[in-house]
């Protein structure tokens, strides 16, 4: 059975945004499948090629660069402009000049006028363009690619027409075929996913989102400041798993600490009988026993494993709060270590 690739890029329309030009380009782009063509770029593909590389340096990065400069021919230049044009088309859709050459740009395949169809054979290109032009939501943008062995097979199907038609076969259910549902009940989504949408849970989130302070992160980040500076001055020792934490890549609502040898586990039933919850691993491993494989990649000593807690803060956590937690944790720390064995 042919095993099909599936992803789901999406493009953000409103905003001065939208999705036609994106659709001109899928409609009319060149095929993926290249034609060998050992003949030099035309002039209008090297001025296109220096203009992208000049406005996205990032392209030089594309293997299909390394491709054109060994070997300048129509057939690179040709692959580089896509995969270029591909990688930066959020930036680029709405730039008159990129748009027109991939509306014209030679040896796309088309079915009729453009390469679009549907349900019924007639897409008006220009209809579906100008309601895409109009349209303010996200605009998902499926791709579906072969394996190049089963792309060869279906070159095989006895299909009259190109390549095109024989996609179309492909992708197009036929009357009357059955697929095997993702969620079998009541028949709900033409009988491919059964179930009803959760109202109630679809306004809690939306009020939950809306009622949520926009300073939170900055709010947390300073709570952890202080959590962890208390716990550092009655604690040297203390071990930070993790960025530093006023580095802007690291969590502002996440610590992670260690004070071997005190293990873990013990620790965190000891802060039970405070009222403090503190975790050691994810949820879904909690039973298993075993050290935190995050931890193990960032190449920790076993003991600072075995003695790592992690705290989640929220943006209603107070500065009492933190003080409160890190008062028992030194309290408990300094129980513990007078039973550890070092």
């Amino acid at each position: 059975m042919a095993r099909l690739i599936v992803k789901s890029p999406y493009i953000k329309c409103g905003a001065g945004q939208s999705a036609g030009g994106y659709l001109k380009y899928i409609a009319t782009r060149e095929r993926v499948e290249i034609i060998p063509d050992d003949r030099p770029p035309t002039r209008k593909q090297e001025q296109l090629i220096a203009k992208l590389v000049k406005d996205y340096p990032d392209a030089k990065e594309l293997m299909e660069y390394e491709d054109y400069t060994a070997h300048p021919t129509k057939a690179t230049a040709s692959a580089l402009i896509t995969l270029a044009l591909e990688e930066n088309w959020d930036r680029i859709q709405g730039m008159e000049g990129y748009a027109k050459y991939i509306a014209l740009r030679s040896r796309a395949e088309r079915l009729g006028e453009h390469g679009l169809f549907g349900d019924d054979d007639a897409v008006d290109l220009a209809a579906v363009a100008d309601e895409l032009d109009h349209y303010t939501g996200n605009v998902w943008t499926h791709i579906i690619s072969l394996h190049r062995e089963d792309a060869e097979r279906l070159e095989d199907v006895e299909i009259s027409g190109h390549s095109a038609e024989r996609w179309r076969f492909a992708l197009v259910l036929a009357d009357g075929a059955r697929i095997k549902p993702i969620v079998a009940g009541g028949g709900q989504q033409g009988g491919l996913r059964s179930g009803t949408e959760n109202t109630s849970g679809i306004a809690g989130m939306v009020a939950a989102v809306q009622s949520y302070p926009s300073d939170a992160m900055e709010r947390m980040r300073g709570l952890k400041r202080l959590l962890l500076s208390l716990l550092m001055e009655a604690l040297p020792e203390t071990t930070v798993a993790g960025l530093p934490v006023d580095d802007p890549m690291s969590a502002g609502h996440i610590l992670n600490v260690a004070f071997p040898p005190v293990r873990a586990e013990t620790l965190l039933h000891a802060l039970e009988a405070d009222g403090i919850c503190v975790g050691t691993g994810s949820a879904c491993s909690s039973k298993k026993g075993r050290r935190s494989p995050v931890l193990t990649a960032m190449h920790l000593p076993p003991q600072v494993m075995d003695s790592a807690i992690r705290m989640s803060l929220c943006p209603f956590n107070t500065e009492e709060e933190m003080r409160y937690t890190a008062e028992k944790i030194i309290d408990r720390v300094g129980q513990l270590r007078r039973f550890t064995r070092r």
